[in-house]
């Protein structure tokens, strides 16, 4: 299963890329490429790619723009579908209500187009101050990381509706995306520049598949981490509400026992 989450989230890498290519072409017309890389902190092979992507010709950009459309749309269904299943399966739930869902694809490529941010911020931030305070720019990043995967993780089937017995699994996705987002910063550009330069874009791409492939492990053990907790000691939601205060609010809040699956 963690494989087959991988293949797919690859799957959907690609035309997403192929879309922000696109997307770029278009942009390029209002803004300097060279100054924009520059501020990023981008520079090298990778400067130079996303260089070309700005300077594409006008029939290139449209291509580009409706193939990655359709093929996030194709993909991410696919990949919306594996993960309901999987997270079915974790949960013991019946597979042949699992079905695609296009809020599930758009909260997957925000993700992923979020660590594409974060990791020109921090970039920037090596850039400018060092890399002692780039290093502690991954601490917010864990909890967008963490906060992200559990909105992913509320739109997939499990047994309870409470959102407090998805923060485990939310906790170990997102800092196995922050330990990956590190080295991929901090250790990885100077041989992936090497790497690309001895082997082509077949580096990179053994890369990339690689970390897909540990991502799609840490998925789904984050699935089977969720439903294995709350089956052996429950929520953490309960603990919270058991307090004197919270345990007033629950009371007198019909939604928010709903929204927690309280009793």
């Amino acid at each position: 299963m963690g494989s087959a989450i991988a293949f797919r989230l690859f799957l959907f890498f690609v035309p997403l890329l192929l879309l922000v290519v696109g997307i770029a072409g278009f942009a390029s017309d209002f803004f300097n490429v060279r100054a924009a890389s520059k501020t990023a902190g981008i520079y090298g092979s990778l400067g130079k790619e996303i260089s070309d992507a700005f300077h594409q010709p006008g029939f290139t950009r449209w291509l580009a723009l409706l193939f990655g459309l359709f093929g996030v749309l194709t993909a991410g269904r696919s990949l919306s579908r594996v993960l309901h299943v999987a997270s079915a399966a974790a949960w013991r739930l019946p597979l042949s209500g699992s079905r695609a869902s296009l809020r599930t694809v758009g909260v997957i490529a925000g993700l992923i187009c979020g660590i594409a941010v974060i990791a020109i911020l921090v970039n920037r931030i090596r850039e400018d101050l060092g890399l002692e305070v780039a290093g502690l720019t991954f601490v917010p990043a864990l909890v967008i990381y963490g906060l992200a995967w559990l909105g992913v993780s509320m739109m997939l089937p499990r047994a309870t509706p409470d959102p407090g017995a998805l923060l485990p699994g939310s906790l170990l996705v997102a800092l196995t995306i922050t330990v990956m987002h590190a080295i991929s910063e901090f250790y990885l550009p100077d041989r992936l520049d090497r790497a690309s330069q001895l082997y082509g874009a077949i580096g990179t791409t053994i890369v990339t598949l690689g970390w897909f492939f540990i991502l799609g492990r840490a998925i789904v053990l984050a699935m089977e981490l969720n439903a294995a907790i709350f089956e052996r000691y429950g929520s953490i939601s309960q603990v919270v509400f058991s307090l004197p205060l919270f345990r007033v609010l629950a009371r007198k809040s019909a939604r928010v026992r709903r929204f927690f699956g309280l009793q």
